[in-house]
């Protein structure tokens, strides 16, 4: 029977330094997932798993293939994973995984289809539902700019549903940089509002091509200068009371929308 790990050891410690420290995750480019059905789609996706924390002696076929792929597996006494996650129900195991996250350089050139890029978001389960129906739905990418919520944090993480490990992710901090990136690698960009010269999202093959979805801060959107960038508009017709889809759900309807129209 192998011995638990004490709270003060220097792998536990690193966990709880990349829990609660954005600096220390992309300083280290690791990042922290929770549960045995995420660790499962990170072995999926082919990346890296650096070290599993499993409360007890459970033993769960995802920590074992993670073992058997180099990973270090460490035994925490009861009651102790609880104390280290951020969950209100800790799960049975964690685990430190290589960052998903890629550059927009690395995509170069970007294959044809629907990227979505979410500019100043900043809810966590936004961003999760963003990563999660751009994947389920077939997109090429998904890339977070300006102030976005840190993609690599656990609650990120966790509201992808293990997303995160299937599709590339970006994240920048400049937006103008970023815009003019992808229109410079002929990405035809729309933005998502409610305002007067904008055209339906069911529009005919208004989906299609290489074309990226801009989607602005829950609050206020996109601002001025993020405007003068956007090559067209497009919006979701409403006809009830409430004033706004949030964006998690408005990216999905027109990840979905995208992928009807493209058969």
């Amino acid at each position: 029977m192998s011995a638990f790990t004490s709270d003060q050891h220097q792998d536990v410690k690193s966990l709880r330094r990349l829990i609660g420290r954005r600096s220390a995750r992309s300083d280290d480019m690791l990042c922290v997932v929770e549960g045995a059905k995420v660790l499962a789609e990170v072995l999926a996706g082919g990346h890296t798993v650096q070290t599993v924390f499993v409360e007890g002696h459970s033993e769960l076929p995802e920590v074992t293939e993670a073992a058997g792929r180099g990973a270090v597996v460490r035994r925490l006494a009861p009651g102790l994973l609880s104390k280290l996650g951020d969950t209100v129900t800790p799960q049975p195991v964690l685990a430190i995984v290589e960052s998903p996250l890629v550059t927009l350089e690395s995509r170069s050139p970007w294959p044809e289809g629907l990227v979505v890029v979410g500019v100043d978001i900043s809810d966590p389960g936004n961003a999760g539902t963003m990563i999660r129906s751009a994947e389920l739905s077939g997109a090429v990418g998904v890339v977070f700019t300006g102030t976005s919520v840190d993609v690599t944090s656990p609650k990120v993480v966790r509201s992808s549903a293990g997303a995160l490990f299937h599709m590339p992710v970006v994240q920048t901090s400049d937006v103008g940089d970023t815009l003019r990136y992808l229109s410079n690698e002929r990405c035809r960009l729309l933005g998502a509002a409610v305002r007067g010269n904008s055209q339906v999202y069911t529009a005919t093959d208004l989906l299609t091509g290489f074309v990226g979805i801009v989607m602005g801060n829950e609050a206020h959107g996109l601002d001025s200068d993020v405007e003068r960038l956007i090559d067209e508009w497009i919006t979701i017709p409403m006809h009830g009371r409430t004033e706004s889809l949030n964006v998690g759900m408005a990216t999905s309807v027109l990840c979905f929308e995208a992928a009807r129209q493209r058969g």
